[in-house]
């Protein structure tokens, strides 16, 4: 797991349900998943063979769409992705701080 991420989920995630000002519900570390245990089987070609080792963390007004990082031992490892459905999945931050601060900042800028 990365680093920072690893660093939130044991200092800062939330106990229980929350939204914030943006409508994104920060997920708790018992409601964090994986993608097929959370989406299911079917995933775009952004994370093909790998969606097992990308974790939810952050959905947005009630699961419109989501971001996922991977906890993956290759390249791809810290990239946060944003799921919203196969012709929309991108990766939009290159770490969990980047996302962070990217989301606080103008929460657009991960989109």
């Amino acid at each position: 797991m990365p680093e920072d991420f690893r660093d939130y989920l044991r200092c800062s995630s939330p106990v229980e349900f929350n939204l914030d000002e943006h409508f994104g519900n920060w997920w708790g570390i018992r409601e964090i998943k994986n993608i097929p245990d959370e989406w299911g089987p079917e995933i775009g070609p952004l994370v093909p063979g790998r969606a097992d080792q990308y974790l939810f963390f952050l959905d947005h007004c009630f699961w419109a769409w989501a971001w996922a990082i991977s906890c993956a031992d290759d390249e791809s490892r810290g990239k946060v992705v944003l799921i919203a459905g196969i012709e929309h999945d991108k990766v939009v931050a290159d770490s969990f701080t980047d996302f962070v601060r990217k989301y606080t900042r103008s929460w657009g800028d991960v989109l």
